[in-house]
């Protein structure tokens, strides 16, 4: 794993290396002068996104595994953080919600198929057992064969509009759990 960390620092170093002259001379005079402007000085800033969500949440994550003195790279899961990551997009884009307001909030049938459904399973009963008890939220998840149903109610009606007016979407974003949760599962505290 060390060495993997090694071949992603390098990686990292090479990638925020700025543009040189002669690199863009030798892509003939129209690349030149079209790439001009890439040219800068080591004090130009300096791109900081990564293109791509997954990209983004990993190298953030690295970078806090590589900072910390406490990190046992011997635990680390990088790969269970990716799977993790595939399956919040396949819920995320593939998976059908059929919401049904109930009195004191919604019960929710989340259906897919194929890989989206794999997807459903392991992400609705973790949610579910995240979510239980926070906010005054009582979550709870019942594994269906075409996916699950997930229930979310309170009795505080002031949490019971939130709930209903949040969704399917809203309910799996809301919190501030994520990161963390991210973080776990890279560390290797939380299996995935």
């Amino acid at each position: 794993m060390r060495a993997h960390s090694l071949v992603l620092g390098a990686l990292f170093s090479l990638a925020a290396l700025p543009f040189t002259a002669t690199a863009v001379a030798d892509s003939g005079p129209a690349h030149t002068a079209s790439h001009a402007t890439m040219v800068h000085s080591p004090s130009a800033a300096l791109p900081t996104r990564p293109g791509q969500e997954m990209f983004g949440t990993v190298s953030e994550i690295v970078g806090l595994l590589e900072a910390s003195p406490n990190t046992h790279w011997s635990r680390v899961n990088i790969p269970a953080l990716r799977k993790h990551l595939i399956d919040m997009n396949e819920v995320a884009l593939n998976a059908k919600a059929d919401i049904t307001r109930i009195r004191n909030g919604v019960r929710i049938r989340v259906t897919g198929r194929g890989r989206t459904l794999d997807a459903i399973h392991r992400m609705l009963a973790m949610h579910g057992r995240t979510m239980d008890g926070q906010f005054g939220w009582h979550v709870s998840d019942e594994p269906l064969k075409e996916g699950d149903l997930l229930t979310v109610v309170s009795e505080d009606p002031a949490q019971v509009a939130k709930i209903q007016g949040l969704g399917f979407m809203g309910i799996m974003v809301y919190g501030t759990h994520h990161a963390m949760h991210h973080l776990a599962i890279a560390r290797g505290d939380m299996a995935y």
